[in-house]
């Protein structure tokens, strides 16, 4: 469960109870917190765990309803070679 901040996905100009079907249409459950208004509690299926964290879940809801542009990745080469030595003791049995 992630709670989170309408201003977090660019969508401040949006009403709870908008955010709310925001979030169903995306596929997630999502209800207004009944002590503070301002806040939503998303329930995070298990085959989503980019979502887990808020900024991911700002990051996709704000790409999907286009107030953010799709995040960019590059791959870059490690600065030093990384070595793991499996003992014997280890090995499949």
């Amino acid at each position: 469960m992630v709670f989170w901040g309408r201003n977090s996905v660019g969508a401040s100009n949006l009403a709870p109870e908008q955010l709310d079907d925001l979030g169903f249409q995306y596929g997630l459950e999502a209800e207004v917190d009944e002590h503070d208004a301002e806040l939503l509690r998303f329930e995070i299926p298990a085959n989503r765990y980019d979502l887990l964290s808020v900024e991911g879940l700002a990051s996709s809801l704000g790409v999907y309803i286009g107030t953010k542009s799709l995040p960019v990745f590059s791959l870059r080469p490690p600065h030093k070679s990384t070595t793991m030595l499996v003992k014997q003791s280890v090995g499949a049995r």
